[in-house]
């Protein structure tokens, strides 16, 4: 019997209500970042604190797209990034 390759699984982007993008953890304290290139991708598993502590959102990273320029697209809007 043949065994199912195990999904991928999925990663996601936490972005917080000042559009701050999650990129880890310094001296136990979540660290925000407005350069979306730094943003630390997780698993939605692994979001559960960042959710509870703050007010955040997840978007899947295959939503957004990068380019050599740092400029990303979002569901289809373009935003500079800073």
């Amino acid at each position: 019997m043949k065994r199912k390759p195990l999904p991928k699984p999925q990663y996601y982007v936490v972005i917080n209500q000042d559009g701050l993008v999650f990129s880890g953890m310094k001296h136990g304290k979540f660290e925000w970042d407005c350069d979306w290139n730094n943003a630390k991708p997780l698993e939605s598993s692994s979001t559960q604190y960042l959710l509870r502590e703050n007010k955040c959102e997840l978007i899947k990273q295959e939503e957004i797209l990068w380019n050599n320029y740092g400029i990303l697209a979002l569901d289809g809007v373009l935003a500079a990034n800073n």
